[in-house]
């Protein structure tokens, strides 16, 4: 019975826990089998995780390799380094350049006349200090007239250039020294009610280096020793000057950043597929095999990832195979990576090369390019898919009724008001003045507009035969120009409620629908094969009009290696919905489905347990009861018959 206490074998010399111990340990194998299952699907869960996390890991260097910013990263080195360095940005462009420093940017630096000691007072009364185009006015009392009291008081101004007190070996000085170099930035002080000398010890100096080495070399000033701008996305670091020496700086692609994320992609891939080998691996010693051994899910993807690797991408160029730039698998599988090879490919065909990486396309006319192909997107035969424009895209466009009446703007017609981009309105107000020619009012108010309009939202203002044209910089049904109102309209030629909206491009690409917005053009949603497929189209009006009414090409794309990978493992590792996450979720089912039935299996046990418990209790106490009748019959019987042979 629940909670009874028993003494076991008390009546029945039985041990009773024992027994019922090992009655349950007979009834308790079906338990066993399912806790053995279970465990067996814990580990396969386990494994799938662990896959999961490696390609993960995969997809996240495959990612890195089909990257536009991976392939147009570029490195800038200098012939002379003692001279100058050079850093490129992902704006820059491939060259090489012709460099002479002759002058390098100098802070200007002053000092006051000597003192016997730091705290020697020098007055009271004002000292004025300015810094390049910065001034101020500093009380000078009883607080800090001394050389130490002035440095804080100048360091406090915070205007730009930094005090301190220095000893030459025989007097103190005030030193103050300007944070920027160049000479708008020049340091004076000047005092008011009392004396202080001052004299330079470094003048103020811009950086100066002449751009070219021929007749027409430009000779370009800085203030900084940090030259940007000269080169387009790339920063000179001026070192030394060095008048007649010719420095070399070149920009040449990052092959060393490529090569690094390269190699990480196939270590990756070598750990990813080291992992799932392991799992079809069988000792056959001891008659075991992997977790995931015989899963067909798993070696389907084991296949199809060495199928990638191996498969040729149908690039323009002389390399189709990663075994052609350096990447080549062993016969045990391994991906191994030589630079050198990889670096020979990109020196004959960098397009080439980095086109096995990423998606590449191109089409056959000059107005009309591949931007993007994506996941669902099928490459197309080696025949291509046919492009077809019905309608290029437009800018919105307000034309004036009328030309210009007067070029002389004043307080009568210097104000307008307009909407640009479906956005609020905004008033400009025209500088007033006599122009020169309707094209530099055009300019003016061009100016205006686009300082007050948001970002994207630019027009330009042009001019024909004296009439105004304002356009939006953006193509599309989301460029719109309207005109509201102001007191500049009539003599602009403009009339209140003129608008006009843009048109986007429209078209077909492989006969399937496509989307237009502004130039893009995009293969819709749910297409056969142009699914995410992205053209830029910039074609005219005009282009359609001399073709006939349509334009007519054809678009050849491929996808790289590395995009390939990236939407092949998205659809295995996708939360929940990815091939693998299926999986996990159906072991996770079926651990917490057996979970339940062993804790059901467990509760049956104890049920057992306790009932088998009872009986035997049962069972003691009734031979418990027969032992005291017996024993109560045997004395009975013993005295009857004492007393018998007593009477006898």
């Amino acid at each position: 019975m629940p909670g009874t206490i028993s003494f076991d074998g008390l009546a029945t010399g039985i041990n009773t826990t024992e027994t019922v111990d090992k009655l349950i340990e007979v009834e308790s194998r079906p338990k066993l089998l399912k806790e053995a299952e279970k465990a067996r699907l814990e580990n396969q869960l386990s494994a799938w995780q662990e896959v999961n996390s490696k390609l993960l890991d995969l997809r996240t260097q495959a990612q890195e390799i089909w990257k536009s910013s991976t392939w147009t990263t570029l490195t800038a080195t200098s012939s002379d380094e003692s001279i100058l360095t050079a850093t490129a940005s992902s704006d820059a462009q491939r060259g090489t350049y012709t460099i002479e420093v002759t002058q390098l940017a100098q802070a200007h630096q002053i000092s006051t006349g000597g003192y016997s000691s730091d705290l020697d007072t020098v007055g009271t009364g004002t000292l004025t200090v300015t810094v390049g185009a910065k001034s101020e006015d500093i009380t000078v009392d009883s607080s800090n007239n001394t050389l130490r009291g002035l440095a804080d008081a100048i360091n406090q101004a915070d205007l730009g250039a930094t005090a301190s007190v220095i000893y030459d070996g025989s007097q103190y000085r005030l030193l103050v020294i300007s944070d920027e170099t160049g000479t708008a930035n020049t340091v004076s002080l000047t005092a008011t009610g009392f004396t202080l000398t001052t004299s330079t010890v470094q003048d103020a100096q811009d950086a100066s280096i002449n751009f070219g080495s021929g007749t027409g070399a430009i000779t370009i000033t800085s203030s900084s020793n940090e030259v940007e701008d000269v080169i387009p996305g790339v920063t000179l670091n001026l070192v030394s000057a060095s008048p007649g020496t010719q420095v070399t700086v070149s920009m040449s692609r990052d092959t060393s950043g490529v090569e690094e994320k390269i190699q990480a992609f196939v270590d990756a891939y070598n750990t990813a597929m080291e992992f799932i080998g392991e799992q079809f691996e069988f000792d056959a010693q001891t008659n075991t095999g992997g977790i995931l051994m015989g899963d067909r899910t798993l070696l389907s993807i084991q296949t199809r990832i060495q199928s990638m690797i191996a498969s040729p991408v149908a690039t323009d160029g002389d390399f189709t195979s990663l075994r052609s730039v350096g990447l080549e698998l062993d016969d045990d599988g391994v991906l191994s990576f030589d630079t050198a090879k990889f670096q020979e490919a990109v020196a004959q065909d960098p397009d080439a090369v980095k086109n096995l990486f990423r998606t590449a396309g191109r089409t056959e006319h000059a107005k009309i390019s591949f931007v993007y192909a994506g996941k669902d997107a099928v490459e197309p035969s080696s025949s291509g898919y046919e492009v077809v424009i019905t309608q290029a895209a437009e800018r919105a466009a307000v034309t004036g009724s009328s030309a210009v009446g007067s070029l002389t703007i004043d307080s009568t017609n210097d104000t307008l008001t307009l909407a640009l981009d479906g956005g609020t309105s905004l008033t400009v107000t025209l500088e007033q003045k006599t122009y020169a020619s309707t094209s530099d009012l055009a300019s003016e108010i061009q100016a205006k507009v686009n300082a007050a309009a948001p970002t994207g939202s630019e027009v330009s203002v042009s001019e024909s035969s004296g009439t105004l044209t304002i356009t939006s910089q953006k193509y599309g049904s989301a460029s719109k120009v309207q005109i509201i109102s102001g007191n500049a309209l009539s003599n602009l030629g403009f009339t209140a409620g003129d608008e006009d909206t843009g048109v986007d491009v429209t078209g077909t690409i492989n006969g399937e629908s496509a989307t237009g917005v502004g130039q893009t053009l995009t293969g819709d949603d749910g297409n056969a094969n142009t699914d995410g497929v992205t053209l830029k189209v910039e074609l005219t009006a005009q282009d359609l009009v001399d073709a006939g009414g349509s334009v007519t090409t054809t678009l050849h794309f491929a996808k790289g290696v590395g995009n390939k990978f990236d939407e092949y493992l998205q659809g295995l590792t996708q939360p929940l919905i990815g091939t693998i996450g299926v999986k996990e979720t159906a072991l996770e089912s079926s651990i917490d489905s057996m979970a339940d039935y062993i804790k059901e299996l467990e509760d049956r046990l104890d049920q057992r347990r306790e009932s088998l418990l009872e009986q035997f209790y049962r069972m003691e106490k009734a031979v418990n009861e027969f032992n005291s009748q017996g024993n109560y019959l045997a004395n009975a019987l013993s005295g009857l018959s004492a007393n018998w042979k007593w009477n006898g």
